[in-house]
C-alpha cells in the first residue's frame, strides 16, 4: 500500500468514522438522507387548507369564531378531511403540488398560481407542509359544494377530481379547541376512535350547520398532538394572525 501511494491506516480510520454516524443508535438515527438532503426534502404531502368567514361581522370582528375551515368528505375513506391535500408528484415544487391538490378536491373550482401559494402562511411537519389561504366571499363554501357534487357526475374528469363528494365548515374555535384536548389528553372515550389506519386517531366535532362528522386525524396532527407540544402553539400563531390580518 505504502508503494502505491496508499495509506492504509487513514483509509480504515475513514471507514470507521463513517460506519459510526451510519450505525450510531439514536432517537433519530442519522441516515445517508438526513446527511446529504435538506429537511425539505423530507416533506411529502402539501395542500391548502381554506379559512373563510362565517358571516359579515368577520370582516369588522376577526376572531375564531367568526371563521372556519372549509372540510371535504372524501367518499374512497368515508372521512372529513381538513385541506385539500396530497402527495408531492416526483420532480414537483411544494406549491405546485399545494395547487394542484387545491383544484382537484375542490372540483376544479379553485385554480391557483404556485406562486401565490408562496405567500400564504403555513404550518408544518417533517413529512407534511399545509398552507393556508383566507377568503371573505360568504359564497365560497356553497359554491365548492356545487361544484365537487357537480364533478360526480363529469365523465372527462379523473378520479382525483371526485375524491371529495360534499363539503362542510367547522369553526376554527372548535378546531383549535379539539386541538388542544388532543395536545393535553383530556379527551373523553366518545370523542374519538381509532382510525382506519393504525398511526392515528380520527375524532368527532360539529360543523356549522350542525352536523356530527367524523374528522380524519392524519391531518389534524398538525394541528394538536401530544407528541409534539410546539403543534397547537404554532397552528394557533398561525390562524390567528391569518383572521387578523
Amino acid at each position: 500500500f505504502k508503494d502505491k501511494g496508499f495509506n492504509f491506516k487513514k483509509i480504515i480510520m475513514k471507514k470507521y468514522i463513517i460506519l459510526s454516524l451510519l450505525f450510531t443508535t439514536s432517537i433519530q438515527p442519522i441516515t445517508l438522507q438526513s446527511l446529504f438532503f435538506k429537511e425539505s426534502s423530507k416533506i411529502t404531502r402539501a395542500g391548502v387548507g381554506i379559512i373563510v368567514s362565517l358571516n359579515t361581522t368577520a370582516f369588522k370582528n376577526p376572531s375564531l369564531d367568526n371563521y372556519g375551515i372549509i372540510i371535504g368528505h372524501d367518499k374512497n375513506i368515508d372521512r372529513w378531511m381538513i385541506g385539500q391535500a396530497g402527495k408531492i408528484d416526483p420532480g414537483q415544487t411544494i406549491e405546485v403540488a399545494a395547487a394542484r391538490e387545491l383544484f382537484e378536491e375542490t372540483g376544479c373550482y379553485m385554480k391557483v398560481n404556485p406562486e401565490e401559494i408562496t405567500k400564504m402562511p403555513f404550518i408544518t411537519t417533517h413529512d407534511k407542509k399545509l398552507f393556508f389561504m383566507k377568503s371573505n366571499d360568504l359564497r365560497l363554501t356553497k359554491n365548492i359544494d356545487k361544484s365537487v357534487k357537480t364533478a360526480q357526475n363529469n365523465p372527462k374528469l379523473s378520479s382525483c377530481c371526485k375524491e371529495i363528494d360534499t363539503v362542510e365548515v367547522v369553526k376554527l374555535s372548535t378546531l383549535l379547541e379539539l386541538a388542544q384536548q388532543i395536545e393535553s389528553k383530556s379527551l373523553d372515550q366518545s370523542q374519538f376512535e381509532k382510525s382506519h389506519f393504525s398511526t392515528h386517531c380520527d375524532y368527532y366535532v360539529t360543523t356549522t350547520t350542525g352536523c356530527k362528522i367524523l374528522l380524519d386525524g392524519y391531518y389534524m396532527r398538525m394541528f394538536g398532538n401530544n407528541n409534539d407540544l410546539n403543534a397547537y402553539k404554532n397552528a394557533y400563531k398561525v390562524l390567528q394572525k391569518l383572521i387578523t390580518n
